[in-house]
């Protein structure tokens, strides 16, 4: 049977399905099966089940260290392939992630106030949960999709507090993080 990972429930419980900071190489595979990529160096593996990451510590019995996808910005023409994942093992449901929609900041607050999901500000482009979970955001979006690929647009705002109380709308979800300790 396929088993869904729920991003929002990543987000209440800092779990990612049934991953969390005690789990190694070996039961990855065995909960989410092989990795489509991986790379092995002297001190960290990584897998990645399309762009989303899982970085394990090899001087910590190969134990998960770190998840993330930092591919959440729609930048892409293929966005859809940076967030959406599925194998025989699991699938990844986006719930408030959609392929080639931004998440806006304003969207997220709310969502966390609707979830009963407490936060606080970091710094100017990242909130950190309770969980642990963390989310960093961006202050550039693609003006226009176009025949070559998207083009830039810079915005000037520098910080969530100040967006949050002028246009939250500018400042898109870029990607969502936990560090286990």
């Amino acid at each position: 049977m396929i088993k869904c990972i729920s991003i929002l429930d990543f987000l209440k419980t800092g779990r990612f399905g049934q991953l969390t900071s005690d789990i190694n190489v070996d039961d990855v595979i065995t909960i989410l099966g092989l990795p489509d990529n991986r790379i092995d160096t002297p001190d960290v593996t990584m897998f990645s089940y399309g762009r989303w990451e899982i970085h394990f510590l090899c001087s910590n019995s190969s134990k998960i260290f770190f998840i993330q996808n930092d591919s959440l910005l729609y930048d892409c023409l293929n966005h859809d392939e940076m967030i959406e994942y599925k194998n025989d093992y699991f699938i990844i449901d986006l719930d408030f992630i959609k392929p080639f929609e931004y998440v806006r900041l304003n969207e997220l607050i709310l969502l966390f106030k609707n979830n009963s999901i407490a936060y606080t500000v970091e710094d100017d482009f990242q909130l950190n949960l309770t969980s642990g979970v963390y989310l960093t955001f961006t202050d550039t979006k693609p003006e226009i999709p176009q025949q070559d690929g998207f083009h830039w647009k810079q915005n000037i705002q520098n910080s969530i507090i100040a967006e949050t109380e002028k246009n939250p709308e500018n400042l898109l979800l870029a990607s969502i993080s936990i560090r286990y300790t």
